[in-house]
C-alpha cells in the first residue's frame, strides 16, 4: 500500500491543479482509475447506497479470495492525519461494507489541494 500511496501521489502532482480543490475531483480522478481494473474487479460504482449510506467509491472483486473488495471514502481538509482517520472511520461507522463477501480493503483517503495522505485497513 506505500507504492500505491507514492503512486497516487504522484499522479496527483502530476495531473491536477491548485484550484482542483473539491473532493469530487479527486473522486473521479481515482474513479477513472478504478476502471482500469475491469476484468480483476467489476465495475467501480460511486456514490452507490451501502449499510447507512453512500460511500464515494466500491469496487467489487470478482475473486475476494485472490483480490479484496474496495471501499473508498475522501475527505478534504487542511488536517491530512485527521482528515483520512475521518474518512476511514465513516466507512465503519455508516457500514458501507456491509454488502460485501469476503476480505475487504477500506481506504480513507485526504487531501489539502495537491497533497494527500491514506490511511488503510482489512477486514
Amino acid at each position: 500500500m506505500e507504492e500505491f500511496l507514492e503512486n497516487y501521489r504522484e499522479i496527483v502532482w502530476e495531473c491536477t491543479n491548485i484550484f482542483d480543490t473539491a473532493e469530487q475531483a479527486f473522486h473521479s480522478l481515482f474513479l477513472g482509475m478504478a476502471v482500469s481494473l475491469y476484468g480483476m474487479y467489476e465495475w467501480p460504482v460511486s456514490n452507490r447506497e451501502s449499510g447507512l449510506g453512500r460511500s464515494d467509491i466500491m469496487v467489487k472483486s470478482l475473486n475476494p479470495e485472490i483480490r479484496p473488495h474496495l471501499v473508498v471514502e475522501y475527505k478534504i481538509g487542511k488536517n491530512l492525519e485527521q482528515a483520512k482517520k475521518d474518512a476511514l472511520q465513516q466507512i465503519f461507522d455508516r457500514k458501507y461494507p456491509q454488502t460485501l463477501k469476503g476480505p475487504i480493503l477500506c481506504l480513507g483517503i485526504a487531501h489539502n489541494g495537491k497533497e494527500a495522505d491514506m490511511v488503510w485497513q482489512y477486514i
